[in-house]
């Protein structure tokens, strides 16, 4: 994301579409990323529910 400080300094209206354009090529990549890792995260919990919950809560004092 360090395209988003350039708008701030540009005058030149194609380079200014130009870095929106990479913007939100970057910001689609970006959700394709975290809705990846979202997915994989769920199979993950689906397939070991009861580890997960045991490992969170391991440790821990109760008093």
């Amino acid at each position: 994301m360090g395209l988003l400080p350039m708008l701030n300094n540009v005058t030149d209206e194609r380079e200014r579409a130009q870095i929106i354009k990479y913007l939100n090529l970057s910001a689609a990549e970006l959700d394709n990323i975290i809705r990846e890792i979202t997915q994989k995260s769920t199979q993950i919990i689906e397939k070991y529910p009861t580890h997960l919950t045991e490992a969170g809560t391991s440790g821990q004092h109760q008093d």
